[in-house]
């Protein structure tokens, strides 16, 4: 066991989060969505959000970007990207820096293209007039139908980013709708829309969710590749943990809107510290056919009214009256690496030695052994 520690943040970071809360107001009451979220991204690093859904992953992107509406979204903490604070900055700055600096991939690749446009009206427009502020609509017209030397540019420099997003016969892609295209093609359309105009940072909101196995792990191959190729920074959200382990270097484990653990890819799945995570591990099944996966008993808290104390103790084998009442700080359980559990604090006498995966699967095992016999 470790002591409490600050919470790790990458080597020259691009973006970093501290204290990030998204509240949301209805006639309900509050909703506590993202609670105190810290994480960074480093210079030419793939970092994964991993968690089950409705966990708070892409609330937090959207709080990010500013796509959130306020009110009724009540935001505080600070998001700085190349060390401007992005909260600082107005509207009109922010609004510059998307999809120049700052990128997004979305989750649904054929409803977040228009259906009414071609592909290559919507990227070509994308590279002609993205890494401008705001467009009269004359101006618009002009530069679109009138400035053909400006437009011939433009479209060449979609063809030359749908060839190295691997798309086939480009010319051809560039005259089709989008309901012309498969799910896999849209995406590939998507990932050269973001990266036309050479954003810094990629963010990847679930990407590939709804393409089957083969074309899904193309797609990441794809930005694995994109990603050495263009030194590019890419924050990916994700609740596939075969996805995370593929591509990334560093992952943030979240739970009920808060990060339960965060360290290297290699160490969060060969040595999983906290005990959601271990839950998670678990969850995966497994190749050999000896065993059906387990899952987690229970499902994600309620934001409305989230439990006391650590978020996941109703869920969790390991929780003891500590646990019900505090919050526990992040420790370190590594190099750069640390979880927020209180098994791991020196302060505390748990009932409980410090987790491992085989531990906790057992423990669950025997809490809905338990259950089942009381039904």
């Amino acid at each position: 066991m470790i002591d409490s520690f600050e919470e790790p943040v990458a080597d020259n970071p691009v973006l970093t989060v501290n204290d990030l809360h998204v509240n949301f107001s209805s006639f309900d009451g509050l909703h506590q969505v993202v609670d105190g979220v810290n994480l960074s991204v480093g210079n030419s690093e793939v970092v994964a959000i991993a968690g089950e859904t409705g966990c708070g992953k892409s609330v937090t992107v959207k709080s990010i970007l500013g796509l959130l509406q306020e009110p009724p979204a009540q935001i505080s903490g600070t998001i700085k990207f190349d060390g401007k604070d992005l909260r600082q900055l107005s509207e009109k700055k922010v609004r510059q820096m998307k999809g120049t600096q700052i990128s997004m991939v979305y989750q649904d690749p054929m409803s977040s293209l228009n259906p009414v446009f071609t592909i290559g009206e919507q990227l070509t427009d994308t590279a002609q007039f993205g890494s401008t502020e705001t467009v009269r609509k004359i101006d618009y017209i002009k530069k679109k139908y009138f400035e053909r030397q400006s437009r011939q540019q433009a479209r060449e420099k979609v063809i030359n980013m749908l060839r190295e997003v691997q798309m086939p016969d480009p010319e051809r892609i560039m005259k089709n709708y989008p309901s012309q295209l498969s799910g896999g093609m849209c995406q590939r359309a998507m990932i050269a829309q973001a990266l036309l105009n050479e954003p810094d940072l990629l963010i990847a909101d679930e990407l590939g969710t709804a393409l089957d196995v083969t074309i899904h792990d193309e797609i990441l191959g794809l930005l694995q590749d994109l990603a050495i190729q263009r030194n590019l920074s890419i924050l990916m959200i994700t609740h596939n943990l075969g996805a995370a382990r593929q591509i990334s270097d560093r992952v943030y484990i979240m739970y009920g809107g808060q990060i339960v653990e965060t360290g290297s890819t290699e160490n969060i799945f060969n040595h999983p510290a906290h005990p959601y995570t271990q839950g998670l591990m678990s969850s995966v099944p497994k190749l050999s056919g000896d065993e059906m996966a387990e899952g987690i008993d229970g499902s994600v808290p309620e934001y409305l009214n989230p439990p006391s104390g650590c978020r996941f103790h109703p869920r969790c084998p390991y929780a003891h009256d500590k646990c019900r009442t505090e919050q526990p700080d992040a420790y370190a359980t590594g190099s750069n690496e640390a979880n927020n559990c209180f098994l791991y604090d020196n302060e505390h006498q748990s009932p409980y030695d410090e987790p491992t995966v085989e531990k906790t699967k057992n423990m669950n095992e025997s809490i809905k052994s338990s259950e089942r016999r009381k039904k």
